[in-house]
């Protein structure tokens, strides 16, 4: 008995962290009573990565990818979270890509849409347009709200919750799954299983040979497993418009290919990479961010979401 109240008082002890991060976010009870809900994988910038295990990387792809999949024993997918990006900068003429629609699946059926339009984050329930407000409202097994950090927040059955916000552009998330998931996800988001060598699972079964440490090249990182969690007409979660007759090709229909970190660095003059490591103070995605949009704001912006997240998760780790 004593045992059970330990755990149950742990496990509100994080739900009460969740809250805190979040704040004043308000959650349903009838999702929360159970799960004991981890900060994991984070989206932000020029699609910069952090895994489930902890592993950052860039990835530029363009379309629609597979950032998680959840599966269960028999091998069936019980949660998907899925992204669309597009070419980044005001004309969309940029090197590099980043998110501007999330698309998500709970054990349900139930889907949820995240549309930025602007700076502002258009959320459709099973392709209809919700009003979502701080007061939290439960449909269909999925609560949605909003915080007062003017984040859009879905938390669905089973130990999933994602987390969006939209600025310059860009839309940033972050994903909250219960330990109960742990080996069983695949993705842009990895291989949950406190492993960091076997992130880089290929869609096909292959994984990139990582050390935990030095990261694979660019060049591997996006056509050996990027491109390999493109989405396809099959499997795609998202509501397109029947007018002007969006489809799935509308968005995957290219053969873009970013320009690498390296190859920024190498072509752009030593005073414009001066004046973004100092508004960087050093950091290599911000940098990437500004030489690859040229725009020093996108970059500060980067820079912000980066810092945010490690306060989140320094407090969900304590």
């Amino acid at each position: 008995m004593f045992t059970g109240l330990v755990k149950k008082r742990h496990r509100w002890r994080r739900i009460l962290q969740v809250l805190r991060f979040s704040s004043d976010m308000i959650v349903s009870s009838k999702l929360f009573h159970n799960y004991c809900f981890l900060l994991t994988g984070f989206f932000f910038g020029d699609p910069h990565v952090v895994s489930l295990d902890n592993v950052k990387y860039t990835f530029n792809g363009l379309g629609e990818f597979i950032l998680l999949n959840v599966k269960d024993e028999s091998n069936t997918v019980i949660f998907a979270l899925q992204g669309r990006t597009i070419q980044a900068g005001e004309n969309m003429t940029s090197e590099a890509t980043n998110f501007v629609a999330l698309a998500a699946q709970g054990p349900s059926g139930t889907k949820v849409q995240w549309n930025l339009v602007g700076d502002e984050i258009n959320v459709l329930l099973d392709g209809m347009a919700v009003n979502v407000t701080e007061n939290s409202t439960y449909i269909n097994q999925v609560t949605l709200q909003t915080t007062s950090n003017n984040e859009t927040v879905a938390t669905f059955e089973g130990g999933t919750s994602v987390t969006v916000s939209g600025t310059k552009g860009a839309l940033t998330f972050t994903t909250f799954l219960d330990n109960d998931l742990k080996n069983k996800t695949e993705g842009l988001l990895g291989v949950w299983n406190d492993d960091a060598t076997d992130d880089f699972k290929a869609a096909n079964g292959t994984y990139l040979n990582f050390d935990g440490k030095k990261l694979p090249s660019d060049n591997d990182i996006f056509f050996d497993f990027g491109l390999t969690w493109k989405t396809t007409e099959n499997n795609t979660l998202f509501t397109y418009n029947s007018y002007p007759g969006e489809t799935w090709y509308t968005y995957n229909n290219n053969s873009f290919v970013p320009k690498f970190y390296d190859e920024l660095l190498n072509t752009t003059d030593k005073e414009k990479i001066n004046k973004a490591n100092e508004t960087c103070k050093g950091n290599d995605d911000c940098i990437f961010d500004i030489l690859s949009t040229d725009d020093f704001s996108f970059g500060a912006a980067t820079l912000q979401s980066i810092t945010s997240f490690g306060s989140q998760n320094s407090t969900m780790s304590k």
